[in-house]
């Protein structure tokens, strides 16, 4: 199980996505030409890790960003294609 936090850069304000069961989540309503952070925290029973580094990505337009967090260099991630949806996969 993961819990998923994400942000729009400029106003800091944090959308928290608790106990997902799957590996991928879709953020959707996204801002074209805005810049936001991610970051995820695996659970397991009573154990919660420490959350991961914030990952940042930048929407250009209108189609869906998939990304596998797991080859992810960095804290910087950028989506080169229109997206409006941006879908985090964390393996």
């Amino acid at each position: 199980m993961f819990n998923l936090e994400w942000r729009d850069v400029p106003t800091q304000t944090t959308t928290a996505v608790p106990n997902l069961s799957g590996t991928t989540h879709e953020l959707t309503n996204l801002s074209p030409g805005a810049d936001y952070e991610f970051r995820v925290q695996q659970v397991d029973g009573s154990t919660v890790s420490a959350w991961s580094a914030w990952k940042s990505f930048r929407t250009d337009g209108e189609t869906a960003v998939i990304i596998d967090v797991g080859v992810i260099v960095g804290n910087s991630v950028k989506v080169p294609t229109r997206a409006r949806r941006f879908i985090v996969n964390y393996v």
